[in-house]
């Protein structure tokens, strides 16, 4: 019965790639995602992000925090498009983004 248990617990607390028998993922690529600005807070240098889904890290779309730092965070707003390359060790982090065009007025 103890051994049922161990087993048990080891396959839950794999990582969900890892329990499906899939490959891990490196968590320390540098990825590139497509999201809009929902908020940006300075003091904890965090910018919440609703993103699209990144299939290299088989994440789905969502919105969670990244952290930014101070001089990234100074070129957003809220409700902007942007596309940034993030790393992943520990926190989510972008370490560089562009931002959409704004379309032409016709």
């Amino acid at each position: 019965m103890r051994s049922i248990v161990v087993a048990f617990t080891l396959f839950a607390a794999a990582p969900p790639a890892l329990a499906q028998g899939a490959a891990p993922v490196d968590m320390t690529q540098v990825t590139t995602v497509t999201g809009v600005v929902k908020s940006i807070d300075p003091k904890a240098s965090t910018v919440l992000i609703k993103h699209e889904a990144i299939p290299s890290l088989r994440m789905p779309g969502m919105t969670m925090d990244f952290k930014a730092s101070p001089a990234l965070l100074r070129t957003l707003k809220v409700g902007q498009k942007i596309t940034f390359q993030m790393r992943v060790e520990g926190v989510p982090e972008i370490v560089s983004l562009t931002k959409a065009k704004a379309k032409a007025a016709r």
